[in-house]
């Protein structure tokens, strides 16, 4: 695929990841994939991201990503999101408080 075509793909990841299709990370993430995250955490395979997903989906089920910078070069995309959602449940050990919640995120699927 080429960079526009890369560009799409990953946006349409994160419009399902949105939608809670959950299953497009097993069609996407190698089975040997390993990603790294701050604080020395490393996730395994689809399943680590999954389990990883698990509790913002749970607190924070509505959650959207707004992509704000995607680049793509050959075969590598980085995107620079902001995420939004409402606080409707327990999300690691933060009490409920309904209100909206905001981050943002770089990203290299």
């Amino acid at each position: 695929m080429g960079a526009e075509a890369n560009k799409a793909f990953v946006r349409r990841l994160y419009q399902q990841l949105d939608a809670g299709e959950l299953d497009v990370i097993d069609a996407v993430f190698s089975p040997t994939c390993v990603m790294h995250y701050p604080c020395n955490v490393k996730l395994l395979g689809p399943q680590g991201y999954k389990d990883s997903l698990s509790p913002f989906l749970t607190g924070l089920p509505d959650f959207e990503h707004t992509i704000e910078d995607l680049i793509a070069t050959g075969e590598k995309v980085v995107a620079r999101f902001k995420i939004t959602a409402m606080h409707k449940g327990e999300l690691l050990g933060l009490l409920i408080h309904h209100g909206c919640q905001h981050g943002n995120a770089l990203d290299q699927p």
